[in-house]
């Protein structure tokens, strides 16, 4: 097949910032040619399930960090929706460079909000902007947490 999915290809490439935003009008599932490394237009959907993304692609999204998932959401709408909505893509969640020097309180609330009270796991490494009081929040919205880590 000459094409793979945008998924693969953040696995296997870093992607810029420009990479990524010259995708983020396309509403259509976005792949690569594995030659020309060029990004064309393409849909690979689920049988039966229009506009949905393959259940392999919503599973390996499962691997993917905070900063990757935040990436995904920008290539079109449907990984939008899932990532989005998807709770359990969002029970683990390790924070470190280079995030770890912008995120707040605030910010970290948004991010394991994601999870709809299904966060497990969170791993802060040297999140100076992130108070006593802001995980105190984190903590009481996050009854399921049971492995904190700050570094």
């Amino acid at each position: 097949m000459e094409n793979i999915l945008i998924a693969s290809f953040l696995l296997q490439h870093e992607l810029s910032d420009n990479a990524i935003a010259g995708c983020i009008e396309n509403e259509d599932m976005v792949s690569v040619d594995q030659e020309n490394e060029k990004f064309q237009d393409c849909e690979v959907r689920a049988e039966g399930h229009e506009g949905t993304p393959h259940e392999a692609l919503i599973l390996a999204l499962g691997y993917l960090g905070v900063r990757d998932l935040f990436l995904i959401e920008n290539v079109c709408t449907s990984l939008r929706s899932v990532v989005q909505n998807d709770p359990l893509l969002w029970r683990d969640i390790h924070i470190n460079l280079p995030l770890n020097e912008k995120i707040t309180d605030d910010v970290l609330l948004q991010i394991t909000g994601k999870g709809q009270g299904s966060l497990q796991c969170l791993s802060l490494v040297d999140c100076q902007r992130i108070t006593d009081e802001g995980l105190k929040r984190v903590v009481e919205n996050n009854p399921k947490l049971i492995v904190p880590c700050f570094q």
